[in-house]
């Protein structure tokens, strides 16, 4: 560089941000001294490769005084320096909002680390720098490595043009939808050199919708997930605005390729990525992309499954690092090119693994948690052995489904799904035909009050869309009736515009009936339950109003939903940004409410307020989810 001047490049850090790195950093630490202190002659064991899985600070927090208390105990010519280690902790613990006391506290815990590893060299040139003002962290890198090497610099020149192209291609898809209806010569040639950035991995990380929230989100409460495996997508759902009313466009490849038999051939399967993704470039952020991932592989459980239809928890101690990485590693690919959802059929496992399973996937998929999510799918015509909850095998569909939501639940995932596909069925006997009306809304009463999303798939026609809609549910999978088919071979072919323009219709028709609308406020009212920001007598209409769904009493949902009871909920604002603001937004409103109603806050409820507020002043996400952590546990 001329006159040796150095270029930095400065990254912001949260406080809530660095303190979960510090964590991180001290466990990978306090680890490394475990093995060195066990180190015998010239050998220096490891350990074996652990599964990676997701941590709130509360639990690292108590896996470090563990691992401390552990180290004290087994060494005890390490009590000085785990001592000094362990008053660091609660520093760490309690400043999420404080970046002072934070960079602080890291920096005796890094000169803790420098004495046990007999560290002297202090004088040492460093090319980073660490700051902090009261709320952010910052760390300052040179740009030096890059922009002393040409070669390299004019990569990173072109990743970024190449960034840009795609966005300028998204761009004339969404005019050509929202405005011209056709492409020129120059764009469709365009379109194809975007296909071939895709097929090198250029990633479409950016523009993206999310599938939102249960009764919040701005546009409907049931999505419609049209499916196809993507290159109808591309040809028909992605040029007519209209049919991208209230729709998540779904890729998955739904061809069982007559055989009927879902053991042997799933009845949903894994599209292709590079589909997906051109998908995603075409459909921009006007929709939510989502991708089915499938079942699990498991190799050495294989026989376990022929056998007994599941993997045991022996089996799964073999099986799982392929297993969880290979699924963690597919819905990644997914989420990195902006796919809002990805669901993995939770089938074959005995209901302790699947929870396993789920934690782990969590803790090894790459993504952005505020608006990329992922779904359970549980098939309820596969029974579940359930050796965690009823030690028992669990055939009937309702208890299936019911069991579903419990564990995915306690495995954190964002949404259940429930699908009815069978051995036997091609297409699928409708699901709203496997399942009375009062199971259904309970089901989906009971998702949502824990926190989840729900959707219901198989066999679905425009005639059963008001059925399914009047249970509050949140998407509908539909596939093979949005199809064209042909009547003698039974073959699917191309998407059907008219199809799915008369499912959206009958959607649209059924959301504004009397038990539409009860619906949609039940949701509402759930998931405020869940929030925990609900009045007890909006929790009362809340159960009212499950009642009078349960019932299809129409006279009596029709006195409910304009009941002054839901007066407050209607005048909260739908989503905007991503679901955690969203829930700020509703919390914080919900304490003022308190507050004008000469309702005295708790000091817990005044201490939420203030560090909610704060972190929405600041956009502050990451301390947003660790303060909703906390609520919910």
């Amino acid at each position: 560089m001329q006159n040796n001047e150095t270029s930095v490049i400065t990254r912001k850090l949260t406080a809530s941000t660095f303190q979960r790195q510090i964590f991180q950093e001290l466990l990978d630490f306090l680890k490394y001294i475990r093995i060195k202190e066990t180190a015998e002659g010239n050998f220096e064991k490891r350990e074996p490769t652990k599964l990676l899985q997701y941590y709130k600070i509360s639990e690292l927090y108590i896996e470090s005084k563990e691992e401390i208390s552990q180290l004290k105990k087994n060494y005890p010519n390490l009590k000085s320096v785990v001592g000094n280690i362990n008053k660091l902790l609660d520093v760490f613990k309690e400043n999420d909002s404080n970046a002072f006391l934070l960079l602080d506290a890291y920096l005796q815990f890094s000169q803790l680390k420098k004495e046990y590893l007999k560290e002297t060299k202090d004088d040492a040139p460093t090319y980073m720098v660490l700051k902090a003002d009261q709320k952010h962290v910052y760390i300052e890198g040179s740009s030096d490595f890059i922009d002393q090497k040409p070669d390299l610099k004019n990569y990173f020149w072109d990743s970024v043009q190449n960034k840009k192209f795609l966005a300028s291609i998204m761009s004339i898809c969404k005019d050509v939808r929202n405005n011209k209806g056709n492409f020129s010569a120059s764009e469709v040639s365009g379109t194809w050199f975007a296909y071939s950035l895709i097929e090198k991995g250029v990633t479409l990380d950016f523009a993206y919708r999310g599938i939102g929230t249960s009764g919040f989100r701005n546009d409907h409460q049931t999505l419609i997930f049209s499916t196809d495996p993507g290159d109808d997508h591309i040809r028909i759902t992605s040029v007519h605005k209209t049919l991208m009313d209230g729709v998540a466009v779904h890729v998955e490849h739904i061809d069982r390729d007559k055989v009927a038999d879902k053991e042997k051939v799933e009845a949903y399967r894994l599209p292709a990525a590079i589909n997906a993704t051109k998908v995603r470039l075409h459909i921009s952020d006007d929709a939510p992309v989502t991708a089915f991932i499938g079942r699990p592989i498991f190799e050495n459980g294989g026989m376990d499954i022929q056998r007994d239809g599941y993997i045991t928890p022996e089996n799964y101690e073999i099986d799982k690092l392929k297993s969880v990485h290979m699924t963690a590693s597919a819905c990644t690919t997914m989420f990195q090119n902006g796919v809002a959802d990805c669901k993995v059929a939770i089938e074959r496992m005995q209901s302790s693994v699947a929870v396993e399973f789920m934690k782990s996937v969590i803790g090894n998929v790459m993504r952005d948690t505020t608006r990329q999510t992922l779904a359970a799918a549980f098939n309820i015509n596969t029974p579940i052995n359930d050796d965690k909850y009823s030690n028992k095998e669990v055939k009937d569909r309702f208890e299936i489904a019911k069991l579903g939501i419990q564990i995915a639940v306690d495995g954190g995932f964002d949404r259940v799904t429930w699908d009815g596909a069978d051995r036997v069925h091609v297409p699928s006997i409708p699901i709203i035909d496997q399942m009375s009306h009062q199971q259904f809304v309970q089901l989906v009463h009971k998702a949502h009050e824990n926190g989840l999303q729900t959707y219901f798939s198989a066999g679905l026609e425009a005639k059963h869309i008001e059925r399914c809609v009047i249970t509050g549910v949140d998407g509908l999978g539909i596939g093979t009736s949005l199809h064209y088919t042909d009547k003698q071979s039974k073959l699917m072919g191309a998407l059907n515009p008219k199809a799915i323009a008369e499912v959206l219709e009958k959607r649209n028709e059924a959301e504004n009936t009397v038990l539409g609308k009860a619906a949609k406020l039940l949701a509402q009212l759930d998931r405020l339950y869940f929030e925990k920001n609900i009045y007890d007598e909006e929790d009362l209409l809340r159960n009212d109003l499950f009642n009078v769904i349960l019932e299809q009493d129409q006279e009596k949902a029709l006195v409910l939903i304009d009941d002054t009871r839901a007066n407050r909920i209607k005048e909260i604002p739908y989503e905007v940004q991503s679901p955690v603001f969203g829930r700020a937004i509703r919390t914080i409103e919900f304490l003022k409410s308190k507050v004008v109603n000469n309702l005295n806050l708790t000091n817990k409820e005044e201490e939420k307020f203030s560090e909610i507020k704060t972190a929405i002043f600041e956009n502050d996400i990451k301390r947003l989810q660790n303060v909703f952590q906390r609520i919910e546990y």
